[in-house]
């Protein structure tokens, strides 16, 4: 930690902006910070712990609020601005303390901002070409505290020492020593290895206990597997409960195998009595299979005798059946060509009916008459009968397609009669249509007529809108006038109440201050004396013995009431001085309205005003419509005359189209007039002949059929002849008789086939092995034979039971019985590598493995202590001329409650009467001094030599040189003059006359007649 620059303004006594450059300081080692008694010496040391952390050195003991000085002006700013160089680089700090600026009623709140700069940026003092790190004030306390290593209270302890804390690091207890020297000497590391051991030792123990609780879990499983008593199983769980130790369980394990070999016997002898009992069970069930086969057979051939019997008796009707089933075979050509027969007669017959009784076209009916008689027509008459009516066929059907073009024209003649009439009405609606369209211009032209009328009346009010406009801005300005006199002139009344109110405050408040003010000058003296403590400098004279103080009863006011009644009365002129001037302000304003008339009048203006403009800009906005309605009125009109033109033109075509169709619809209908042949229309004719044709057509089709079915009939009678000849049978009728139904015929050779089947089935049965050499006479024994098997059975299932049952057992038992020497190695393992760590953490820790149960961060702590202790004897026996000597004891202090942790501190006093060991605390102020200097030295010294602790390269020390004798300051000198060889920068604060004569480099603080101050350095 080294100091580089400090800059400061408007703190304490220093009014102005100070500037302190310790890289100045420090080329000489040693300098001095010198001023009278209360000048602002201390001040810098609390700007400098002030810009550090945001509170000034003094602590619990002093507050912030002494920073802000009370020797400038509201709106000047107060600040702290330091530079300082860590090992992790180099720190600009800029704090402002809360105080309250001109015209604000709160306090401004603190602030701070911390960077990071380049040494090059240092040496061209651009110190805001930094990079920013914090801007909160609570953030740039923590990243501070974090980059030093040190709080506050240990800053001021080893590299601040403000009055009234010096001896602090002297007189701390064994604990809060040990938070400070571990902060300053950075015990994190050996903390670290004590946390890694103790939570690898922790992690051990529990990979310890937890592979004896699986090895015991093993144990209980392998009893319970094994199927041991219930109290033999709880003992040998027990055992292995119980052992501290894994070879401690040796016995247990040679008990668990002598088990489990005698399982393994007794699954040997299971598996043989299963084997044996397998055997005869196998052959007592061969011979109840031959008991059973022997009894099915004989049941067998019983049941197949017994239907071959049954079978015997049927043979005679199968046989009668038989022959019927040939004869009706034998009948079935006679009877299907019969059946032909007797169909197509009946189909000859109907065909015949259909067609003499079929309607006749009239004049092929009438070509017949007299000439043919239908009943007595033969096959040899349908020829020529046939003929004939298909010619005339063919003739109705040329005349029906003469017809078919000429109703199609008759249609299309049709169609011209309805376009026609459609074109007449069209003309009519045109000429309705041109009617209307003539009335609407006529209503057009005289709503366009009344338009014009009014737009010309419209224009004439819209030209007045810049006139009226320019009136109503006239009468609200001259509103708006009179307003705001009527609202300045109330402002006077409050305005001249608030004056003569401050001015009786101010005197009020000037009569307070000056009071406060006499009665703190009449207790000066007592309100030192209140701050004076036993043992503790004077802030004078610098003396520890306070003789005489001053009576505190005497003190009247203290210099902070001073301060607050001259900050109210400060407040008071500021306010005072506000309220005259807004006051003549006020009545200037009221001056400068001068004519001005009443708001009720002013308002009547404004008034008559808005209603002729609202009537002008009305207008506009109607004659904008009415423009726009005469541009639609227009538009509207051209639309009329343009339809009646196009309505016109089109009325003209229609008329034109309707008289050429007319002439084209009379020619048509007289031709076709002349080929309806009496029919109204050419459709009724088609309708007629295209009737006859059908019917014609009808009549020959019925004919063609008489003729078909007289021929089929013929070829059925022939082929019925020729069937019964080839038949056995002498008649039609007798053949009938012999016929079955289909289905009765295939029932009765089923019922024949499957009497021939099973006749075959039981033959081939009873010549089968095993049934054809059987007499009936034979014994099976099945109900002896049965019960014998069903006992061998069972006795077998029991043996097989009883083996797979231990030799599961077994298995089971085995294999827990690995797995419990499994995890009796894994607990070995672990045993015998828990040991080592665990030790080590237990000496780590300072337990009951350390014989000196002391930690090992406390234990190098004690050492790096011990070479503090060595440094400071050597400072103390040259201050002292070896009388004094300080000694490091394990001890706590009596009375205390401190933990012991072997840094409690005691003083040998080498005097000549004998050397005599005694507290710290029995020191006088003077010895106090030089040992606390000793030690603190000496801790500067041995941090600096330290690699990876806190450098402490900038000591400050602001104590009582003054109770030192000529000869001890001058020791302290020297030690003070060694410390700088190496680098070190060492700064006193003192008014002592004799530390001027020796220090030639200082910071010299001058007081000035206001009572504020300024500063000088002489490098």
């Amino acid at each position: 930690m080294q100091l580089r620059r400090l800059e400061l303004q408007a703190i304490g006594p220093f009014a102005g902006r100070e500037v302190i450059s310790f890289d100045d300081l420090s080329e000489s080692g040693l300098f001095l910070m010198e001023g009278p008694t209360g000048s602002g010496k201390s001040t810098i040391i609390d700007a400098i712990v002030f810009g550090l952390y945001g509170n000034v050195a003094g602590g619990a003991d002093s507050t912030n609020t002494r920073l802000r000085s009370l020797h400038v002006g509201r709106n000047v700013e107060s600040y702290v601005d330091l530079i300082f160089t860590l090992e992790s680089g180099t720190y600009r700090v800029r704090r402002t303390p809360q105080y309250l600026k001109e015209g604000n009623t709160a306090n401004t709140p603190a602030t701070a901002k911390l960077w990071r700069i380049s040494e090059a940026a240092l040496e061209e003092s651009l110190l805001d070409a930094g990079e920013i790190l914090e801007n909160r004030v609570s953030d740039t306390s923590i990243a501070i505290t974090n980059l030093i290593g040190l709080n506050r209270e240990q800053f001021v302890q080893t590299i601040v020492l403000p009055q009234g804390k010096f001896a602090d690091f002297l007189r701390l207890d064994s604990g809060q020593r040990t938070d400070l020297l571990s902060q300053i000497f950075d015990m994190s590391e050996y903390a670290t290895i004590t946390a890694w051991l103790k939570e690898r030792a922790s992690l051990a123990n529990q990979n310890s206990a937890a592979a004896k609780s699986a090895f015991v879990t093993a144990v209980s499983n392998t009893a319970a597997a094994l199927q041991l008593g219930e109290d033999d199983a709880q003992e040998l769980e027990n055992s292995a409960r119980e052992a501290a130790l894994v070879r401690q369980t040796d016995s247990l394990l040679d008990r668990l195998q002598q088990e489990l070999e005698g399982a393994q016997v007794r699954v040997a002898a299971a598996q043989t009595a299963a084997e044996q009992a397998q055997e005869k069970d196998e052959a007592a069930a061969r011979e109840l299979e031959v008991a059973q086969s022997l009894a099915m057979n004989l049941r067998k051939r019983r049941q197949l005798l017994e239907r071959k019997g049954e079978l015997e008796t049927r043979r005679a009707d199968i046989q009668a059946l038989e022959e019927a089933i040939k004869r009706a075979k034998d009948a079935e050509p006679v009877a299907r060509e019969t059946n032909s027969a007797r169909q197509a007669s009946e189909e000859l017959s109907a065909a015949r009916y259909a067609w003499e009784h079929a309607p006749m076209e009239e004049e092929f009916a009438a070509s017949l008459a007299g000439k043919v008689e239908l009943e007595k027509t033969t096959a040899a008459d349908f020829s020529d009968l046939l003929a004939r009516g298909d010619q005339r066929e063919g003739e109705l059907r040329r005349e029906e397609g003469s017809l078919a073009e000429l109703a199609g024209e008759e249609d299309e003649l049709e169609r011209e009669k309805l376009e026609q009439e459609e074109d007449l009405a069209e003309v009519s609606r045109i000429a309705s249509r041109l009617d209307q369209l003539q009335a609407q211009a006529e209503e057009i032209e005289a709503e366009r007529l009344t338009t014009a009328e009014t737009i010309t009346q419209l224009r004439e009010t819209a030209n007045r809108v810049d006139g009226a406009q320019a009136e109503l801005q006239s009468a609200q300005d001259q509103l708006a006038r009179a307003v705001q006199v009527t609202e300045l002139r109330e402002q006077e009344k409050r305005e001249e109440a608030e004056d003569q109110n401050c001015t009786r405050q101010l005197e009020a408040a000037r009569q307070a201050a000056q009071e406060t003010f006499n009665l703190w000058q009449a207790s000066i003296a007592s309100e030192l004396a209140v701050s004076l403590r036993t043992g503790e400098a004077c802030p004078v004279c610098g003396s520890v013995e306070h003789p005489a103080p001053a009576p505190t009863e005497r003190l009247l006011a203290s210099a902070d009431e001073v301060k607050v009644a001259n900050e109210e009365l400060e407040a008071k002129r500021e306010r005072a001085k506000a309220a005259q001037d807004a006051l003549a302000q006020t009545r200037a304003q009221i001056g400068a309205y001068s004519g001005v008339p009443e708001v009720a009048q002013a308002q009547s203006h404004v008034d008559n005003g808005q209603r002729s403009l609202r009537e002008a800009q009305q207008a506009v906005a109607d004659l904008h419509a009415a423009e726009q309605k005469i541009s639609e009125i227009e538009k509207t009109r051209k639309a009329n005359d343009s339809a009646q033109k196009e309505l016109s033109a089109q009325r003209a075509q229609a008329v034109a189209r309707s008289e050429s169709r007319a002439k084209r619809i009379e020619a048509q209908t007289s031709r076709l007039v002349a080929k309806r042949m009496g029919f109204a229309t050419i459709k009724d004719r088609l309708s007629a002949v295209t009737a006859a044709a059908e019917m014609q057509r009808t009549w020959n089709d019925r004919l063609r059929a008489v003729s078909v079915a007289q021929e089929d009939y013929s070829q059925r009678e022939k082929d019925l002849a020729s069937a019964l000849e080839a038949s056995p049978f002498s008649s039609v009728e007798h053949a009938t008789q012999a016929v079955m139904h289909p289905n009765q015929l295939q029932a009765h050779e089923a019922e024949v086939e499957n009497f021939r089947q099973e006749v075959r089935d039981a033959e081939r049965e009873l010549s089968t092995p095993g049934i054809a050499e059987l007499t009936g006479e034979e014994d099976p024994r099945l109900e002896e034979k049965t019960q014998a098997a069903q006992q061998y059975h069972a006795a077998a299932l029991r043996a097989r039971d009883e083996a797979t049952s231990a030799q599961d057992l077994a298995a089971n038992a085995s294999q827990q019985f690995q797995r419990t020497t499994q995890r009796r190695t894994a607990w070995q393992r672990e045993e015998e590598t828990t040991g080592p760590i665990v030790r080590l953490a237990s000496l780590a820790s300072g337990g009951q493995e350390s014989l000196t149960h002391i930690p090992l961060e406390t234990f190098v702590l004690q050492r790096r202590f011990e070479q503090v202790v060595a440094v400071a004897n050597e400072q103390l026996s040259e201050i002292s001329r070896g009388r004094y000597e300080l000694v490091r004891t394990n001890e706590k202090e009596r009375g205390s409650h401190q933990v012991k942790t072997g840094l409690q501190l005691e003083i040998i006093d080498h005097a000549a009467s004998g050397d005599m060991q005694r507290s710290t605390r029995s020191l006088s102020g003077g010895e106090t001094f030089f040992v606390s200097i000793s030690l603190a030295l000496a801790l500067a010294e041995v941090v600096r030599a330290e690699n990876g602790g806190i450098h402490l390269d900038t000591l400050l020390i602001d104590e009582g040189f003054g109770s030192l004798s000529e000869d001890a300051l001058d020791q302290v000198m020297r030690v003070l003059q060694n410390l700088t060889n190496g680098g070190r920068a060492v700064g006193v604060v003192s008014h002592v006359a004799q530390m001027g004569q020796m220090i030639s480099t200082r910071i010299s603080v001058q007081p000035r007649e206001d009572g504020s101050s300024t500063l000088t350095v002489t490098a």
